[in-house]
């Protein structure tokens, strides 16, 4: 059995340190209160070993590839550009804005473009290069309406269908390059 002191004490303990606790949360939350807007020209969120996780920057994109980042977030002066980058420390996915439009960048392991999703003149524009970075495929919204283009692995033949001024028309191209319009 306890004595009436070991009660005593355990309840004023008990109390104490409920006071405490209950005044470390509220000097926490005032700290956090006080900081309001943080201004910086870039901040790095790093991980437990330190290395370079997520980078936002007002500065340019190459200043990302000198970290250990996988996320960077960039504003400039022509728009904001979100970029993933691979194990390699290469951009993969970039997602950027600039004066006129926005785009989303898909890239392979040797950097080059292999999908595109942007915006033309008249409307949208999807394309899928080869892994030369060469466009193979494309839907876009031109002048007249839609197009859709596939072209072979020779890169000459290929099938186009699309809106004329005339109306819609197929055309086909052979392996010389040589077309045939279906209309």
């Amino acid at each position: 059995m306890h004595t009436k002191h070991q009660v005593i004490s355990g309840i004023i303990g008990g109390i104490v340190g409920s006071i405490i606790t209950a005044l470390a949360v509220s000097s926490v939350t005032a700290q956090r209160d006080k900081f309001g807007d943080i201004e910086c020209a870039s901040l790095r969120v790093v991980d437990a070993s330190g290395k370079v996780r997520v980078f936002l920057t007002t500065r340019t994109y190459a200043s990302v590839l000198e970290t250990d980042a996988k996320v960077s977030v960039i504003g400039d002066e022509h728009g904001g550009r979100v970029g993933v980058l691979g194990k390699d420390g290469e951009f993969r996915v970039i997602l950027q804005s600039d004066e006129d439009s926005g785009r989303v960048t898909a890239k392979g392991k040797d950097g080059e473009s292999m999908a595109w999703l942007g915006i033309g003149e008249h409307g949208g524009i999807v394309e899928v290069r080869n892994k030369d970075g060469k466009p193979v495929a494309s839907l876009d919204y031109g002048s007249n309406g839609g197009f859709v283009g596939v072209l072979g692995r020779d890169e000459k033949s290929g099938v186009a269908i699309g809106i004329s001024e005339d109306g819609g028309a197929v055309a086909v191209t052979d392996k010389l390059g040589n077309a045939k319009i279906l209309d």
